[in-house]
């Protein structure tokens, strides 16, 4: 089960719970499959729809370890993210800005996500 929660100027949360402990593949996939949601969250954010989200795989399932994606909007913007494993069974997806070069009809503004962003921190998501 997913609830959601929508913290102030942090953009939107996805926050759940699994009983099973993912692996660094888990959160891959997931993150892969989280960010190119039709009409999900992070759609909803930037306002276009994504399409090829594809992740490198990160390094580790540990707490604090990053890795990047990108995705395809509709327009052909290729769309960079990064996300950050926040629990056993939680990450954040973070960015959403343009690819250097892309010239986005969507994006978000810089600035609008937590401290360091360079866009909005789009929705947290869990892997089972």
């Amino acid at each position: 089960m997913r609830r959601y929660v929508i913290p102030a100027f942090a953009g939107l949360a996805l926050v759940g719970g699994a009983a099973c402990s993912p692996d660094a593949s888990d959160f891959k996939s997931d993150a892969e499959d989280f960010i190119e949601d039709d009409d999900g969250d992070v759609e909803s954010q930037l306002g276009v729809a994504l399409s090829d989200a594809n992740c490198e795989d990160p390094p580790s399932s540990d707490v604090g370890t990053t890795f990047n994606c990108t995705a395809v909007g509709e327009d052909g913007t290729v769309y960079d993210f990064t996300v950050e494993i926040t629990g056993d069974n939680r990450y954040e997806v973070g960015g959403g800005t343009p690819s250097t070069g892309s010239t986005p009809t969507g994006s978000v503004p810089p600035g609008t996500g937590g401290s360091g962003s360079t866009g909005s921190t789009v929705p947290a998501t869990t892997t089972g």
